[in-house]
Order: C-alpha cells, then sequence, then structure tokens
C-alpha cells in the first residue's frame, strides 16, 4: 500500500453468491485499482473465520453439555478437563483450514475461497455482513 498516494479509487463491490451489485467503496492509500481491489477482497477472509470458529464453539458447546448430563453432577475438576479437552480439540482441528483460508487469500481471489468456505460448512451468510457492519474500517484505507 501507499499512505502517501494522492489516488482515490472507487471499486464496486458484488454480494458473494448472487454477484449482484452491492455498493461502491472509496479507497485511498494505494497505488493501483488492482492494489486496492486486492486489498479489499482480502478483508472477506476475517468475518468468515469468526463465522466458521463460532460454528463450530456452539457445537462443542452442544456436545460438552450432552457430556455433561450424560455424566451426571460432575465434580469442577471433571468439567474443567472436559472442556479443555473440547476445546483442544477443536482448536487443532480448525488449526489448519484456518491457516489455509489465511494463506490461500493472499494468492488467489479472496471471495472465490470465502465462498467456498461458506459453502462447505454452511456458513449464514448475515454472519458476514453482521462482520462487516461491526468491524469498523480498520486501519481507515476504505
Amino acid at each position: 500500500d501507499d499512505r502517501d498516494s494522492d489516488k482515490v479509487f472507487v471499486i464496486h463491490t458484488y454480494k458473494p453468491g448472487t454477484m449482484d451489485y452491492d455498493e461502491d467503496k472509496v479507497m485511498l492509500g494505494f497505488s493501483s485499482p488492482v492494489e486496492a481491489r486486492r486489498w479489499l477482497e482480502a478483508q472477506q477472509v476475517t468475518p468468515t473465520i469468526v463465522s466458521l470458529r463460532r460454528k463450530f464453539d456452539e457445537i462443542k458447546a452442544a456436545e460438552v453439555a450432552k457430556a455433561f448430563s450424560t455424566l451426571g453432577d460432575a465434580d469442577p475438576k471433571t468439567r474443567k478437563v472436559v472442556e479443555s479437552m473440547a476445546s483442544a480439540i477443536l482448536n487443532k482441528m480448525l488449526h489448519s483450514p484456518i491457516a489455509r483460508l489465511k494463506r490461500e487469500s493472499e494468492g488467489r481471489r479472496p471471495s472465490e475461497v470465502v465462498a467456498v468456505v461458506r459453502e462447505i460448512f454452511d456458513l449464514p451468510e448475515e454472519d458476514r455482513e453482521r462482520e462487516q457492519e461491526t468491524e469498523g474500517d480498520g486501519d481507515g484505507r476504505h
């Protein structure tokens, strides 16, 4: 990026999946429209990772609750061990896919990678939209 650049680029964005027009983004601090678009597309990865983790955390919580209902009155130490084990398994299972998602978004079009991950894991589109609304503009470059 080129924070000293006086160039302004308007990037048309489209809704994932439908490719219907969404909105225009005014991009400052970039030396080319390609660089501006690449940066903007890379920002799609974060909400997908958050959504993926949220979905798997919900599954983990439900399964841990089922285990505790089967165990009955488990002492606090047992509860902590079961919860820690479930978290460790979840973190190990998600580590490679999340790392790969971050890496892949640097090479090919992030919107394609994000669309595939959202489809494979059946992630709700509204999570992505909610994350984008609450994310703000990060480093102020759009």
